[in-house]
């Protein structure tokens, strides 16, 4: 996972989600986390308009907000965790 450096405004999470799954799936109140080495950086709930088709990759970039992470850390070679279920 590739996290830059904060700005002012968000933080850019650049990932590769696999869909391993016999369906599609599509992300719906999503809550994600940024973390390293077990401690969380950021975490925030997307609703982004995407549909990964079953058995299938595919490349996106979660933006998480201002107030969703604490802009006085680094971040970077963390991991990027979506909390519960798929839709």
């Amino acid at each position: 996972m590739a996290g830059k450096k904060p700005s002012r405004r968000t933080i850019d999470c650049c990932s590769l989600i696999h869909n391993t799954c016999k369906q599609d799936i599509s992300f719906h109140n999503q809550k994600l986390t940024y973390s390293i080495h077990d401690k969380i950086f950021a975490e925030h709930t997307f609703s982004p308009p995407i549909t990964i088709e079953k058995q299938t990759s595919m490349p996106w970039t979660f933006i998480f907000p201002v107030g969703s992470f604490n802009i006085n850390e680094e971040f970077s070679n963390g991991i990027l965790k979506i909390e519960g279920e798929i839709q």
